[in-house]
């Protein structure tokens, strides 16, 4: 099966349907001019007049603010879970301390309550049994 292609209104050169913006408002869902000849229209009138570019966007800066705003908490909500998730699988996969000792305490005991040398032995019986489920023995 070969890749779907599309003429651009613009260039006139027939390109794959990826080079062309989505657009629900156009029948086939695509934009009739590929992203080359979009960007370098934009680019163009840019350069001529500044200004009015700056004031659209502006306006449509203070127009979405809200959902501006609510987009950015939530990706930032993400990224700090991302964070939270890699530091403890980090912790995990290294067998921390503080993941040690949690196996250990099991919600009955303080972290502090656990002595070193039983982390220590129950860090190496960690390591046995990873090394055993990896191997397959």
């Amino acid at each position: 099966m070969g890749l779907l292609m599309k003429t651009c209104i613009h260039c006139q050169q027939s390109k794959p349907l990826e080079a062309f913006r989505k657009s629900a408002r156009m029948i086939g869902g695509r934009e009739n001019g590929c992203k080359d000849c979009h960007n370098a229209r934009r680019r163009a009138r840019y350069q001529t007049d500044p200004s009015a570019t700056l004031a659209t966007n502006r306006k449509w800066f203070q127009a979405n603010r809200e959902k501006l705003n609510a987009y950015h908490r939530e990706w930032r909500s993400r990224l700090d879970v991302n964070r939270r998730t890699a530091k403890r699988r980090t912790e995990i996969e290294g067998l921390a301390d503080s993941y040690v000792k949690q196996l250990l305490a099991g919600g009955v005991l303080s972290h502090s309550d656990i002595p070193q040398p039983l982390v220590e032995a129950q860090r190496e019986l960690l390591k046995i049994k990873r090394y055993i489920r990896e191997h397959s023995i």
